[in-house]
């Protein structure tokens, strides 16, 4: 019988992949908890992100009076992360709930603290504090101005909704004044880069038409000088934030065509905004988005109706949103037996109809016995760019019940392609209804996903792609925790090489198949040279190898055609057969100049 398994020394390929990959960048995943979080801390309950840091909410920390916990350098960070920084009030009080609501912008912060209390005989008329510096902050840190309303009155619960954007703050209110005498109001404050001591604020914004007593500015967002917020029926935008002053009223209402109660949350990037219902349809939820608000005027009704694919009465889905370019992440805290959920939409700036998530998100280490009032996961939510946090303060963080929250990258679970770059999964598993890819067109780019964590990638048609296309090379696929889909493609037959998916011991996999192309690879840790040991090992998925017309199912009987092995430092590294020749010819030396001119030409 022919032998089962050929040995040889590593070929220059893969010399080359290993040396670039002491290089890579790395982008990992942390779960976030503060140093000395205690159980009912609510850890997790407010949540931002802003480039590579964020600010996290507490508001009963610290004996009740709350605190913010600012993390830095997430980039580099894997595991658990205990803050750089903790921001705390000059003046605590137990139960005025400072940490409610939190905004990071560049090296400002501002936290809210909506049930502060000035004077004997009224309650909870609010304040927010701000913060500077925090680009060098570390130790305890207190404000170095208390922003407050100039108008303010008992049960006004200013600060229950912050935001921050260059050197302007827009303050929410989340009460309704119970003398009913007046409108709810947002607040704007500028020149936040040298405010000191008490400020008012410079302009008010209210509402045209909002009736007396009812709720406005539960939830605010700022970019740039415009401003969204939220309402009983809609979400009001106003502009020039930089310039108004008095009290201003909207330039446009945003409202549903189909009659929702929309603006529970909202969530502004650029000139498209984001409105959360989640009482739509029996509590399931929706979120409503819009666009070209730079130039909004009336009444305007969505382009898109954003839902979960799998939503059910009591998800509360749309009740966080945040919205960054063109990508949306929204919490359903009461979705997955009240452990939670959080969802991913991209390409909103051409969706339109009703539209489903891209990538659903759960917390891996959540059950529902890690809930506070049967929420958790996705009781906040915040994205930038290509980083997202998701609060749960409910989870098990430094004690147990403190809370928590969970960094991670949207390229980590949808197209990593930046090349030479590492990705790290941690804390968060996924269901993928588009295809995972690990460099579409780019080098060295590598995922981890780590052991506890699920990957499925179910949709109709999609798969895990590793090195997608034509000269994507080096793209590494390790799996530590579990992997569920119906194929994944190692390689591309149009030619790149070295591209692998590594099976750590501790991975779970099912699928239909492993397609494995021509000088790409296919890693398992241990020794499984034998081929009844390597079939055994792969169960019911298939190892699939291009023979030159079609996809062929590895077995015992033709296995020497198709694939060959080796064991090498404790893994068996498989790879299809025929391997062109001339790759063989090649010296490191040529790899590596015919790198830099890929390089030099920009791809």
């Amino acid at each position: 019988m022919p032998p089962t398994s050929i040995s040889g020394p590593i070929r220059p390929s893969l010399l080359l992949v290993a040396c670039y990959l002491t290089l890579a960048a790395s982008g990992q995943a942390a779960v976030l908890q503060g140093s000395d979080s205690l159980t009912g801390d609510s850890f997790g309950q407010a949540v931002t992100v802003a480039g590579n840091s964020s600010l996290i909410g507490a508001p009963l920390a610290g004996s009740q009076s709350g605190s913010a916990y600012l993390f830095r350098n997430l980039d580099p960070v894997t595991g658990i992360a205990t803050q750089t920084a903790k921001l705390v009030p000059s003046d605590p009080a137990a139960f005025h709930a400072f940490g409610t609501s939190v905004s990071l912008f560049g090296s400002i912060g501002v936290v809210g603290r909506p049930r502060d209390s000035f004077g004997t005989s009224t309650f909870n008329q609010g304040s927010a504090y701000l913060y500077r510096g925090l680009d060098t902050a570390t130790g305890t840190v207190t404000q170095v101005a208390k922003l407050r309303a100039s108008d303010r009155s008992e049960e006004d619960r200013f600060g229950q909704a912050v935001s921050v954007f260059g050197n302007i703050a827009l303050i929410g209110t989340g009460g309704t004044n119970i003398t009913f005498q007046r409108r709810e109001t947002a607040y704007v404050f500028r020149n936040l880069n040298t405010a000191t001591g008490s400020v008012t604020e410079s302009a008010k914004l209210v509402p045209s038409d909002l009736a007396i007593g009812q709720s406005f500015g539960g939830s605010v967002s700022l970019a740039g000088t415009t401003g969204l917020i939220s309402g009983v029926e809609g979400a009001y935008v106003f502009r020039n934030l930089d310039t108004v002053t008095g009290t201003t009223n909207e330039v446009a209402k945003l409202t549903a065509s189909d009659g929702v109660a929309v603006g529970f949350d909202v969530s502004l990037s650029a000139n498209m905004g984001l409105l959360g219902a989640p009482a739509d349809s029996e509590v399931r939820g929706s979120a409503y988005l819009y666009r070209d608000l730079d130039t909004a005027t009336g009444i305007r009704t969505e382009a898109a109706k954003l839902v979960a694919s799998d939503r059910a009465a009591g998800d509360l889905f749309g009740e966080k949103v945040a919205l960054s370019s063109t990508t949306a992440l929204i919490g359903a805290a009461s979705s997955e037996a009240d452990r939670g959920a959080a969802y991913l939409f991209q390409g909103l700036n051409s969706a339109t109809g009703t539209v489903t998530e891209t990538v659903k998100l759960t917390g891996s280490d959540l059950t529902a016995e890690h809930t506070i009032n049967s929420r958790s996961f996705g009781v906040d939510v915040s994205l930038d760019g290509d980083r997202f946090v998701i609060g749960a303060y409910g989870g098990e963080g430094a004690s147990p019940r403190s809370g928590k929250a969970y960094a991670g990258t949207v390229s980590s679970v949808t197209t990593l392609d930046l090349g030479n770059v590492s990705r790290t999964i941690l804390g968060i598993s996924f269901n993928s209804r588009i295809d995972w890819v690990v460099g579409d067109t780019t080098d060295l780019n590598k995922v981890t996903l780590s052991f506890g964590n699920v990957a499925e990638v179910t949709g109709a048609g999609k798969g895990v792609f590793i090195g997608r296309n034509a000269g994507s090379d080096g793209n590494i696929l390790r799996i530590d925790g579990t992997l569920t889909s119906n194929e994944v493609h190692i390689g591309s037959l149009a030619g790149n090489t070295a591209n692998t998916l590594q099976l750590e011991s501790t991975a779970i996999f099912q699928g239909l198949a492993f397609q494995l192309a021509p000088e790409n690879l296919l890693k398992i840790e241990g020794d499984f040279t034998a081929i009844d040991n390597l079939l055994t090992y792969l169960g019911n998925t298939d190892l699939e190898i291009w023979d030159g017309s079609a996809w062929q199912d590895v077995d015992s009987a033709n296995h020497t055609g198709l694939i060959t092995s080796s064991f090498n430092a404790g893994y068996t590294d498989v790879r299809a057969i025929p391997e062109p020749a001339s790759l063989g010819l090649l010296t490191v030396g040529a790899l590596l100049l015919a790198r830099r001119r890929k390089l030099n030409r920009g791809l």
